[in-house]
């Protein structure tokens, strides 16, 4: 059996106790640390809107679907490349809201 001065908790309420002490001292021990971290970028941010996107060439290499500088995506430009997604298994969600309704 363990002695008194173990450091083990004996009643429910010790170990709640114990409990909350600990986690009270890692997140004092983490916050600094985490409030240090910045978010990882690769050359800062290219555009602050859409606008500002549309009518840029940075990071177009990483868009599923680009339809170029200058322009924005249409329906028809997503249902231009539907069967290839589809036969790289995306999911049909992908393009639900292009197809005609009449």
């Amino acid at each position: 059996m363990p002695s008194a001065g173990s450091g083990i908790a004996h009643s429910p309420k010790g170990a709640q106790v114990k409990l909350k002490t600990v986690l009270a001292a890692m997140t004092a021990a983490f916050t600094p640390i985490i409030g240090l971290v910045t978010p990882a970028l690769a050359d800062g941010p290219c555009w602050g809107n859409g606008d500002e996107m549309v009518d840029s060439a940075c990071g177009r290499d990483t868009y599923i679907i680009d339809p170029g500088v200058h322009t924005e995506l249409t329906p028809q430009n997503i249902q231009d490349v539907a069967s290839h997604y589809h036969g790289r298994e995306f999911d049909p969600n992908f393009i639900w809201y292009t197809q005609s309704t009449t």
